[in-house]
């Protein structure tokens, strides 16, 4: 399959924009709405020190205005080894915040982006695979895969590829980690997504919570997601959780909420538990669980009342968005409810 910018792998370095009258045609003249981003297929980590991004917003005049990619963008990298999600605004502030623009004449329109992941997300630069994705509000650009090692011409020692393989094997099943305002579902709410997939992230929440005292506003998630075989209970389920049934497996979930305004982000990193029985896809393991939590409960999400698109990640899995928002109680009609 051919790379969406149309570059070699060196390219990203030495000439990123070579493409871009093609990329720019394609999508404007064909009105293509939405983000399209490339990256690198491999990061020769011994003779490069950046890791190129691009990014290309295309749509409407009014939208690019209303909800430019350099104010309101996200990036996003999901590092496979080890579940560690990275999030940050895909265009730091350069300097004071400047006027906005006289509102545009009705077109279609583009504007290119280069981010340089490293910088921006603050990588170790060091070996692992990465699922890079870049969003605004509702819009998600496609998945794109970096895997970041030694150069082709670095010296590569089969014994010590087995010698890490097996270190790997050797690794604990993960701690639990979840926030308090997260509830764990005694009995598993089973993952019946409306496209029939079999595995996945699925949300069940209200459109509209409003955050006044006492109030909760639930998000709900079911599951169902390939795992690592060392998260596996070892020699059978272990009680990890008083009042709940024996944990069997657990699994890494990360849940990014991207604010309407001011290009907020909250993400969190959870570790879950399953307490259903492991089951076996294609000789990998594949455990299932659900979850709720309290988004009115969490500060950042009220502090500035505003809509929310919330995503859910999982290894190559992508889920979302859900759309919530949260409204003060103080912009409620008054006079009584």
């Amino acid at each position: 399959m051919s790379k969406p910018f149309g570059l070699k792998n060196e390219e990203y370095w030495t000439d990123p924009w070579k493409n871009l009258s093609d990329v720019s045609w394609e999508r404007v003249d064909k009105d293509i709405a939405g983000i399209l981003l490339d990256a690198p297929d491999h990061v020769p980590l011994d003779t490069q020190s950046s890791l190129p991004v691009l990014a290309y917003h295309s749509g409407p005049t009014q939208s690019l205005w209303q909800a430019p990619f350099r104010d309101h963008g996200a990036i996003t990298a999901l590092r496979v080894e080890d579940d560690v999600f990275f999030t940050a605004k895909a265009v730091p502030p350069s300097g004071p915040e400047t006027p906005k623009d006289p509102e545009p004449s009705p077109g279609f329109a583009g504007e290119e982006f280069e981010i340089d992941l490293r910088e921006s997300l603050s990588l170790e630069w060091a070996p692992g695979t990465l699922w890079v994705t870049a969003f605004l509000r509702d819009q998600g650009s496609n998945r794109v895969k970096v895997v970041m090692g030694p150069s082709p011409a670095a010296y590569k020692d089969p014994a010590v590829d087995r010698f890490l393989a097996e270190e790997r094997a050797k690794l604990p099943q993960r701690s639990l980690a979840y926030p308090r305002q997260a509830a764990m579902d005694s009995v598993t709410v089973p993952f019946r997504p409306a496209d029939g997939a079999k595995l996945g992230l699925q949300f069940t929440a209200h459109r509209i919570m409003v955050a006044e005292p006492g109030a909760s506003g639930k998000l709900h998630v079911s599951w169902r997601l390939p795992i690592r075989p060392t998260d596996v209970s070892n020699e059978g389920p272990k009680t990890l959780i008083k009042g709940l049934p024996p944990v069997t497996a657990v699994a890494a979930i990360s849940i990014l909420f991207i604010g309407s305004e001011f290009g907020s982000l909250f993400p969190l990193s959870l570790r879950v538990p399953s307490f259903e029985p492991v089951e076996q896809e294609d000789g990998s393991p594949v455990a299932a669980g659900s979850f709720t939590l309290d988004l009115l409960g969490l500060n950042a999400l009220t502090e500035d009342p505003q809509t929310w698109f919330v995503y859910g990640f999982a290894g190559e899995i992508l889920q979302g968005p859900a759309t919530i928002a949260v409204v003060s109680s103080d912009s409620l009609p008054k006079g009584g409810r």
